[in-house]
């Protein structure tokens, strides 16, 4: 096996690829040798760095943009997987239609912080939707969301442009193909989810990984759309969907030639960087459980809502269900099962104390 706490694995995960199926398959491998980056924000970098100094660490999960492994001080290995591009945004969608509502009640109702801005209260992923989420609701409202993964998020986090507010360029596209066939050692399709795990257990000599679906529960709501909607999300995304294209190509050519893995060496940078390589998006009493028991909750359908990132104010103490009983956090941040349930997770759930 080639990724190690010497040489840990990049898991480049562009939201709603089937990233999260992904990440409960290699907490098979690492459990919590796994550092999980979906919470940490460039707003505050130290969780990051030391996060990135930790030679315990065979793996390093989040929805970051390429570039992460100039901050390692030892070599590394990129994976990422690809979505058809109109489907990604949709799934965005619905997955954030769901939560809606509960983040605005949370953020203007009873024992809401009304003093405190939104900015403070949130994820800075969602900065970027507070109009939709506190105004109205509609998938036009949306996509008029001054979001940079709503331009060609996939290119940009290929390419290293990150969630900066620059725009997509066909040099952008051309920098994002650079960088895969230069730094990735395999990029899977979701379409082709059963392809894309054999590949990169066969490119980076990972025993058999074991296929999971998470987070698929409303997949079947994205015939909802109307055409026009689905048009004006590909007219948004051209520059995607060629890389999608692109990458399903040559995928295609990896999977008869069966190349070798590509060993990317880390510069040991001490700065950090100067443009957004990645937003926060919470914290997920999942994706805590997955590493702590090396492997997947139960129930495949269990998500979580968004919570504060690192470094941010706390308004909300986290609790997943394990049997009967809730797993309580103690005092040290770790959870703990008071009636020593078998720990297996029903459903992941948010508890805002009010």
């Amino acid at each position: 096996m080639k990724a190690n706490v010497d040489a840990p694995l990049l898991f480049m995960h562009q939201p709603k690829t089937g990233g999260m199926s992904m990440f409960i398959t290699f907490c098979k491998l690492w459990k919590n040798q796994i550092a999980d980056m979906y919470n940490m924000t460039h707003a505050n970098p130290a969780p990051a760095a030391a996060a990135l100094k930790n030679h315990q660490m065979a793996m390093y999960c989040g929805h970051y943009s390429f570039g992460l492994h100039a901050w390692l001080d030892r070599p590394s290995y990129y994976v990422s997987m690809v979505r058809e591009p109109v489907k990604r945004v949709e799934s965005l969608y619905y997955y954030m239609a769901d939560y809606r509502e509960m983040m605005r009640k949370n953020l203007i109702g009873v024992g809401a912080q009304p003093n405190t801005p939104f900015e403070l209260r949130t994820p800075d992923f969602y900065h970027a939707y507070k109009a939709w989420i506190m105004e109205k609701e509609s998938v036009d409202r949306f996509l008029s969301s001054n979001s940079p993964e709503l331009d060609n998020g996939m290119v940009r986090r290929f390419s290293g442009l990150g969630m900066s507010e620059d725009r997509c360029t066909e040099a952008t596209l051309a920098l994002a193909k650079s960088n895969i066939e230069q730094y990735f050692s395999a990029v899977g399709v979701t379409e082709r989810y059963d392809q894309s795990l054999d590949l990169i257990r066969s490119v980076l000599d990972f025993p058999e990984l074991e296929k999971h679906q998470i987070n698929e529960g409303k997949k079947t709501r994205d015939a909802e759309l109307p055409a026009a909607i689905r048009a004006q999300i590909s007219a948004m995304n051209g520059l995607d969907i060629e890389l999608y294209q692109w990458v399903s190509e040559r995928m295609d050519q990896q999977l008869r030639q069966r190349p070798e893995a590509i060993l990317v060496e880390g510069e040991g940078r001490t700065d950090m960087p100067t443009h957004a390589l990645w937003r926060a998006v919470g914290n997920s009493p999942m994706r805590d459980a997955a590493r702590q028991m090396g492997g997947i909750p139960e129930h495949p359908g269990a998500t979580v809502a968004p919570q504060q990132a690192q470094g941010q104010p706390q308004s909300a103490r986290r609790i997943i269900r394990v049997g009967n009983a809730p797993l309580q956090q103690q005092g040290d941040g770790r959870e703990q099962n008071p009636q020593n349930q078998p720990r297996q997770v029903i459903r992941g759930q948010i508890k805002f104390d009010r």
